[in-house]
């Protein structure tokens, strides 16, 4: 887990999103969205320019392109498998950004790879920072506790509406600064995480987990036969079992 462990406060999660804030102020955050990572992705067989420019990944780098001003979002890496292809045209990959450094930004945007984000749940709910996330078409054992317009945004797989999107929520977070509806998804975010991810809600989960086992160690157990009628021993002379299996079931009634 990430440095948001440093915020953990007896009294509310509340607390360490203010923490987060004090860090990284909203009013003096960089106004774009931020992303880095790699290819990622699953490509089509055979391998090709076309199938390689069809990752996710690489078609939000390519839009970026057309807005520096509003989305910081970069691949950093090309994979092995589509980087012999995709060099001559991704030739201005991004540097490295330390997890920490994402909340200096007014929106952090999260996109699949190979299956659903692993960032997300171990970093992103988190911080003190909006997620602008990619409508996954993946499962995961977090994604129906983070509703959408509720502790996120979302944009669709076409990337049709990440720009605009994302535009809104840019101009959002420099107009009203802590009092923006971004930092409103943010905090309720880190509430829900709070209580389903952190070590909080692990710890809970498991006194919940043993009080509900210990009840039913204690449920009264009726040995009243009353309403059951007793099965003849010799019921599986009647049946197909293999002979040894027969006899072994017979000795132990």
């Amino acid at each position: 887990m990430t440095a948001y462990h440093a915020c953990l406060n007896e009294r509310s999660g509340v607390m360490r999103y203010f923490c987060g804030t004090r860090r990284y102020p909203v009013k003096y955050r960089i106004p774009q969205v931020v992303w880095r990572g790699s290819s990622t992705g699953k490509v089509e067989r055979p391998v090709s320019l076309e199938t390689c420019m069809k990752l996710k990944r690489v078609r939000l780098h390519l839009l970026a392109r057309e807005h520096p001003d509003l989305l910081d979002v970069k691949l950093n890496r090309l994979n092995q498998e589509c980087k012999g292809i995709l060099g001559p045209i991704v030739n201005d990959t991004g540097g490295y950004i330390h997890p920490e450094d994402y909340n200096k930004y007014c929106v952090i945007l999260d996109v699949d790879g190979n299956t659903w984000s692993d960032r997300f749940a171990s970093r992103l709910v988190h911080s003190s920072t909006p997620i602008l996330k990619l409508a996954s078409n993946y499962t995961s054992h977090v994604d129906h506790f983070f509703a959408p317009g509720v502790t996120l945004e979302e944009f669709d797989g076409s990337l049709s509406t990440v720009v605009e999107t994302a535009r809104r929520m840019v101009e959002d977070c420099k107009q009203n600064a802590e009092f923006s509806r971004g930092q409103a998804l943010a905090r309720q975010s880190q509430e829900t995480a709070r209580e389903l991810l952190d070590h909080i809600g692990v710890v809970r989960s498991m006194a919940y987990g043993l009080v509900q086992y210990q009840r039913l160690l204690d449920f009264p157990f009726n040995s009243s036969l009353e309403g059951f009628q007793k099965v003849d021993r010799e019921c599986c002379s009647y049946m197909n079992f293999p002979v040894e299996f027969a006899e072994e079931l017979k000795s132990a009634l």
